[in-house]
């Protein structure tokens, strides 16, 4: 895992975190995509390189599977967490960025037990740099959403008493959020995690959705995604062959049919204009059965996300193949990226018009 580089002037250090077990292929496309980049030190969830010095603040890693990126340029460790709360605060003077980020590598994998909200330890660290705030930062938020070109820096939690401070410029969606995570975190039960997955997979691929859009969902069951759909008030047609929870079924705006994808009369997409796609099958599978609808005469689907499922992530070196199967399809912009809440699987956000994005 190599030993924590220098951070002094005459080096340049990239960070990014990944989700734990996507460390290989996060390094392969980097490897692919970047192959002057330098490997350096790694704890598991978290990844550093060694790049050259004309590589900007504005620049985009463009990598499936990095949650968030930055430039390291510092490290602080030992056991006074006020201290290193305090060295943190004397980093920022300096900067004085719009933002501070404080969050933890996963400790855990997504889905076992853990979702990647806001760990224990990061409010502990967020509480102790609030009680030592100085005052020529009292003005700069903790953990808060940043805007389109802000600068923010970046607070890591890698090990519990070794944090490393990183900066960035706000220049994708998910690094307006601390750690890459959205902040949200709802106030009711969810009906699964596909709730979390769809309410991401909305905000980081900026899909036009209106309210009163036709949409629909294959395999909609048991409902955690037609959750989150319904509350930007969309018209839901739901497809799969198992049931549904009540409190979805019996919602005005969602209509259940109890089949799968493939053995649906195309005449019931005619007015969806938006697609959802996650079904407990392989990509192969899922593309079928989605290509068959969306190259349907009678369907005029403008947007798409969509799930696949990666049972070995060795079906990554394919993704390309997927994408271009979706191009294919009259789709020009298309895109992927493995979510915060996403487990082995990824998602695909494919549109019609690249103009289509909503801002």
């Amino acid at each position: 895992m190599g030993d924590p580089p220098s951070t002094s002037p005459a080096t340049k250090f990239l960070f990014l975190c990944c989700q734990l077990g996507t460390e290989q292929v996060c390094k392969q496309q980097i490897e692919a995509r970047w192959p002057e980049f330098r490997f350096s030190f790694s704890r598991p969830g978290f990844l550093t390189y060694k790049v050259p010095q004309q590589t900007g603040m504005a620049f985009d890693l463009e990598n499936t599977y990095a949650r968030t990126f930055g430039f390291a340029v510092d490290r602080v460790e030992g056991e006074d967490s006020d201290a290193l709360a305090e060295q943190v605060w004397a980093r920022a003077v300096t900067d004085l960025p719009n933002h501070l980020h404080v969050w933890q590598r996963d400790p855990r994998k997504v889905g076992e037990s853990f979702e990647p909200f806001t760990t224990e330890l990061t409010n502990r660290v967020v509480e102790r740099l609030n009680g030592c705030r100085p005052a020529a930062c009292k003005s700069i938020p903790v953990n808060s959403e940043a805007s389109p070109n802000d600068r923010v820096l970046d607070c890591i939690l890698v090990e519990e008493n070794r944090w490393w401070i990183g900066e960035h410029r706000v220049s994708t969606t998910f690094q307006a959020w601390p750690g890459g995570v959205p902040p949200f975190k709802p106030k009711f039960d969810v009906i699964s995690r596909a709730y979390y997955k769809t309410q991401e997979a909305l905000l980081w691929s900026r899909l036009p959705i209106h309210a009163g859009d036709q949409c629909v969902e294959i395999g909609s069951a048991p409902g955690g995604a037609a959750q989150a759909l319904l509350e930007y008030k969309l018209k839901i047609i739901g497809i799969d062959p198992a049931e549904m929870d009540p409190s979805i079924a019996q919602h005005e705006n969602y209509r259940h049919i109890r089949k799968r994808g493939r053995d649906v009369r195309r005449r019931e997409f005619s007015d969806a204009r938006w697609l959802f796609s996650d079904s407990n099958v392989t990509p192969k599978q899922s593309l079928d059965t989605i290509e068959d609808i969306v190259s349907h005469a009678s369907v005029r689907v403008q947007g798409m996300l969509i799930t696949l499922k990666m049972p070995e992530w060795k079906l990554a070196h394919e993704l390309d193949n997927y994408l271009d199967r979706i191009r294919s399809w009259g789709y020009q912009y298309v895109k992927p990226r493995h979510l915060a809440f996403n487990r082995q699987e990824l998602c695909i956000v494919a549109m019609r018009h690249r103009s289509l994005k909503r801002f």
